[in-house]
């Protein structure tokens, strides 16, 4: 599958702050699933607290098959097929040794496995480093249409937590660059096997 922009949508909040964007991601889909390490931070507690009973952890520290069947019951029970992905950020997930491209590679495996028993019509996500955006790269490698909302200035916080502001453009080209660095990598295992 050919990576392609047009499936992204990269949308900016009125606000600059976190909380305003966490509320519009967690409102437009039918479940929130918040892949993190730690879920005691005020960003889990706020994502869980405004999703309510559609949210569903699935902690990062369980495989990508245990996820993906949590994943599937709670979206079947819910009838539901949009999906707004959340989680802990780069920063805190750094602080237990996980890199940017292992979060990305144990929501693609689980997305993907969910996806293939129980299509998904829309992720959304709120763009951050760590699990959010790792949501977005995953939507385009497995050709879901996906829309990022960030903070007024396309805010995202980095491994330093510090929070920086992007473009459109900028951010664009991080899930593209994303999703085909986790492409090439699949290409490569699929060398391997054979």
């Amino acid at each position: 599958m050919q990576l392609n922009d047009t499936l992204l949508v990269v949308a900016e909040h009125t606000s600059a702050g976190y909380a305003g964007r966490t509320r519009a991601n967690a409102r437009s889909a039918q479940l929130t699933a918040a892949f993190a390490l730690d879920y005691s931070t005020g960003g889990e507690r706020l994502t869980h607290r405004v999703s309510g009973a559609s949210y569903v952890a699935l902690p990062l520290t369980a495989t990508p098959l245990q996820n993906a069947r949590m994943l599937y019951r709670a979206l079947r029970d819910r009838q539901a097929s949009t999906l707004n992905i959340a989680g802990n950020g780069i920063r805190t997930l750094h602080q237990h040794g996980w890199t940017q491209m292992q979060v990305d590679f144990a929501v693609l495996t689980t997305i993907s496995r969910v996806h293939a028993h129980w299509p998904l019509t829309h992720i959304f996500s709120g763009g951050q480093t760590g699990a959010d955006l790792s949501g977005l790269i995953a939507a385009q490698v497995l050709g879901i249409p996906a829309t990022g909302t960030f903070p007024l200035g396309f805010i995202q916080r980095g491994i330093n937590g510090l929070d920086v502001p992007h473009t459109r453009e900028e951010i664009t080209s991080q899930v593209l660059a994303g999703a085909e660095a986790v492409r090439e990598v699949l290409r490569d295992l699929a060398l391997l096997a054979t």
